[in-house]
Formats: structure tokens, sequence, C-alpha cells
């Protein structure tokens, strides 16, 4: 049953939607408020729940959606701490019996801590890894920083430097009006803390970000001058320019690119990729399962003899090989950095695609884009 009415209304203005058979079947609305509802209250949900779905200890089982990784319990307050995460406002929580105790404090707060929340938001106390996420929380709280649209915070997050696990680390949370979609199976892949989202459909399923394009690259600009100025280790670089770049910014200055050639495995800038494009091109294994363009990542290829292959560190946007006209479309992939690289240092890319160089490990036949150039004046040597 959800009762609500705006703050400066009256009792008389409340609404009531009833669902007496679950969600199964349509509700009923009726106007004004039930007698236990007063002008303190402005939003009530009460919720009967079926037999044995809350189990007495109050420990909720959270689910993990990645091979071989081992499910844990919560305390039933901090899950519900998950789902508020994005909220405004105080929220408390007591049983019968027991004392009202707050689980989230409005994050506008002047008593807010981010520490502590984010702590709390990811099951730090509670994960297998508990240890290292913990740690990771302390030694990057202080990026964590508002995004916020005129007046309206719509996440507090840092952009993310770490590489999947066969673990979820649970360090993100998706949320709509600054209630998390899921509480379960969350992984830090472009961002740490919480950012809103628009919904899907009622389902609340997160499609796209709240905040305008401008305020969320203005968000990342920031979260990477901040980047820049830390000893990151190469994994790191990787990382957190594969997450830049969903947000659509530049990572070129930052990024670590793992390539494998001459039986050798190395980090390399978009700098040090674009001087190496003059002698040895620079392979990217195409998955070719649909027309846009997309590295492959489930192979067993080390290396591609006579080239440079780009070894993926995980899936995202970062993998991009989409081309206009020829031209790797500016979407700050790894392969549109190097491209643009080797531009800016006054040199004649060149891409060509090699058939069938492998399979995948579905059986599918890969194709190979490869990137070489040369100086526009041949007696130029960089």
């Amino acid at each position: 049953v959800i009762v609500s009415k705006s703050y400066t209304d009256g009792l008389s203005n409340a609404h009531q939607l009833k669902f007496n058979n679950g969600f199964s079947l349509r509700p009923i609305l009726t106007q004004g408020a039930p007698q236990d509802f007063n002008m303190a209250i402005s939003t009530r949900i009460k919720i009967k729940l079926k037999p044995n779905i809350m189990p007495e200890d109050l420990l909720i089982d959270i689910q993990n959606n990645k091979m071989g990784a081992t499910n844990f319990k919560v305390p039933f307050k901090e899950y519900l701490a998950v789902i508020c995460a994005g909220l405004d406002v105080n929220v408390f929580f007591e049983t019968s019996g027991s004392k009202k105790i707050k689980i989230h404090e409005s994050i506008l707060s002047d008593e807010f801590d981010k520490l502590k929340w984010l702590k709390t938001i990811s099951f730090s106390e509670y994960q297998t890894t508990s240890t290292q996420v913990k740690e990771y929380i302390e030694n990057n709280i202080s990026r964590i920083t508002p995004i916020i649209e005129g007046d309206v915070r719509l996440g507090l997050a840092a952009i993310n430097t770490i590489l999947p696990t066969n673990n979820n680390n649970y360090l993100s949370v998706s949320c709509i009006g600054g209630l998390a979609n899921s509480a379960h199976s969350r992984d830090a892949d472009d961002f740490i803390g919480y950012i809103n989202y628009l919904p899907k459909s009622a389902k609340r399923d997160a499609i796209d970000f709240e905040a305008p394009s401008t305020t969320l690259k203005n968000w990342a600009k920031k979260q990477l001058s901040e980047l820049l100025a830390l000893n990151l280790n190469p994994y790191e670089k990787y990382m957190a320019s594969a997450s830049l770049s969903k947000f659509k910014v530049d990572p070129s200055g930052l990024a670590a690119i793992l390539v494998n050639y001459n039986h050798n495995i190395h980090f390399h800038s978009f700098e040090e990729l674009a001087i190496l494009s003059q002698s040895i091109g620079i392979a990217f294994l195409d998955s070719n399962f649909s027309s846009s363009g997309h590295m492959e990542t489930y192979h067993d290829i080390q290396e591609l003899s006579g080239y440079a292959l780009v070894r993926p560190l995980t899936n995202s946007s970062f993998l991009s090989l989409k081309m206009n006209e020829e031209i790797p479309e500016e979407n700050f992939s790894i392969l549109d950095c190097l491209y643009r690289k080797i531009v800016e240092k006054g040199l004649i890319p060149k891409i060509e695609k090699i058939e069938a160089v492998g399979q995948n490990v579905f059986g599918w036949t890969l194709h190979a884009l490869i990137v070489s150039s040369c100086p526009s004046n041949p007696e130029t040597f960089i």
C-alpha cells in the first residue's frame, strides 16, 4: 500500500495505491489518507511479505554472478542501506522490540561520512576479499566527488581503477532517484560510489545516466586531473582509461596499453605505440560478430606473428573498432586514441584488414585490423 502527498498538501489531497493481490493484478487508486497517516509524513510504503521470504536471523544472501565466486550473507539493515545509497534524506530501521537505528545519512547532510558510506554499500565487512576492498576504499576515498547538475546531486563517485576479478567488488551502485536498482552482483566497471540513471521501464532497469553528458564529462575531466597526479601502475592506468572513455573523456595522456610482440608482453603509452607503428603494425582482433566493430576478448591467441597484438584487459567501449569512412569513430577507444596520436605526430596512418587469423573460443573466425604509419615526408624520422 502506497500513500503519498506533497509535503505542502493536506491529508485530503493524499492518494492511496493498493496492490491487494501483489503486482499480478492492477492496483486500486483512491483519494484521501488512511487514519494512521499524519501531516508529518509525505510518502509511506507498506509491504506484507509472503511467509518465509525473510529469514529469522535477518541475514540476506548476496548473489555473486561470477563463475566460481562464493555468495555471502549481510544483515538486513546493511542490505537496506545499499538500496538507499543515493537518497538525500535520513533513513531509519527498526524491528519489533528493537531500537530504531539510522541506516543511511542524507548525502547532503553535514554529518555525512563518505568513507563509512562507501564501506557500507560495498559490503566491505562481509566480502571474501574484505581486506583488499577496504584498503582500496581508504586509498581512493579522497577522489569521490559529487556529480551536480544545477542544484541537484546526481551522483557521488570516482573513476574506477580496478581490473575485473573472479569476485564482484560491490563498489558501485546504479541508482534511480537515489534508490539502487540492485544490491546484488555489482562491480566497479566504470566508477566507484553511486550515479543516478534514468529508468528504462517501471521495473526500474537503468538505461542511461540521468546527468547530462556535459556534466558527466566535466566531472570525469577533473577525475583525470587527479589520476594523472597519482603514481598508478600500468594496470590501473589501463582500467582508469577504459573507465574515462565511457564518460567521453580522452584518456590518451594517462593510458597504458598491453601489447604482445617478439614473444614479449609490454605496456605502452599511445605516444610509444604511435612510434612503434612505423616499424611494426599494431593489431586488433575483430570479433566479427556484428558490423559495429569490437575487439574480441574470448580467445586464446597470445600473439600475432609480425605484429604487435593489443591485449584487452576488460570488455568495454574502450575496445570499440567502429569506423566512419575508413577512419576510427572518435569515441576515445584504444583504436581511436592510437589513430589520433599517429596523426598528431605528423605521421600518415594506414588501416588494413587481414582475414581469418584465428578463432575465438566459440569457433568463430577472427579477423585482424592492422594499424601502421609512415612519415608524411620520407626523409623525416621520429
